[in-house]
């Protein structure tokens, strides 16, 4: 029980550190689909704002902006 308990901390300290670190970076390798640029700009200016910039308007829909973005706000 006791060693249960010491991993389950360990792991969960170890997940704080991670999230802690990389909380002002984008997605590792998002340079295809652009999700969380899409999602932030979704974020910033309204969940039905589908007005993307050329830099990052990848020409599909944004699904999972839109599903990015509504996790971000709740």
């Amino acid at each position: 029980m006791e060693n249960k308990i010491l991993r389950n901390l360990t792991f969960f300290l170890i997940s704080c550190c991670i999230v802690y670190y990389f909380k002002d970076g984008g997605f590792f390798w998002d340079n295809t689909i652009f999700g969380y640029q899409m999602g932030n700009h979704l974020y910033n200016n309204g969940l039905f704002n589908f007005n993307f910039p050329d830099s990052f308007d990848p020409g599909h829909p944004p699904f999972l902006a839109i599903l990015l973005a509504t996790s971000w706000k709740l």
